[in-house]
């Protein structure tokens, strides 16, 4: 029997794929998205500075391909996903599952729940995740996703 709060509670799906496959945008939305198919210099509002990590290695503001997310929560999405490059990049994470690793264990620290990450540079993937708690962002040539799903 299925417990009132699981009936109730809100589902989505989405189709996310990474590279060149988005599928669930136009071309013309893609490329404005994905600017033009590079991650790493792709429009950034005017303003917007890079932040520089060690050996000179700037990341770029984040650019989000899908969110269905709260304000506060994509700001410590990326957040967090720029704590875990600058580690990357120090070298104390050694790979991007040390990086999905870290982000994963922040998310649960500060938010109920199973949260789930992917970091890299190419994937695809069809998830179900609870209503306003998924997002999938670049921060230069490495892609995050991030969400909820108990």
């Amino acid at each position: 029997k299925i417990s009132d709060q699981k009936r109730n509670q809100k589902m989505s799906n989405v189709n996310v794929n990474t590279g060149s496959q988005v599928k669930h945008l136009s071309t013309s939305q893609a490329n404005k998205s994905l600017g033009s198919g590079s991650h790493s210099h792709s429009m950034f509002e005017e303003g917007e500075n890079p932040i520089i990590v060690p050996g000179n290695l700037q990341i770029h503001p984040p650019q989000v391909t899908f969110a269905d997310m709260t304000t506060d929560l994509k700001d410590l999405a990326f957040e967090l996903g720029e704590n875990a490059f600058r580690l990357l990049a120090k070298g104390e994470k050694k790979s991007f599952r040390e990086m999905a690793e870290y982000i994963k264990k922040e998310f649960e620290k500060r938010n109920k729940g199973t949260w789930h990450v992917i970091v890299g540079k190419q994937f695809g993937s069809f998830v179900t995740f609870e209503a306003h708690t998924m997002i999938m962002f670049w921060l230069n040539h490495i892609g995050f996703m991030i969400w909820k799903h108990s």
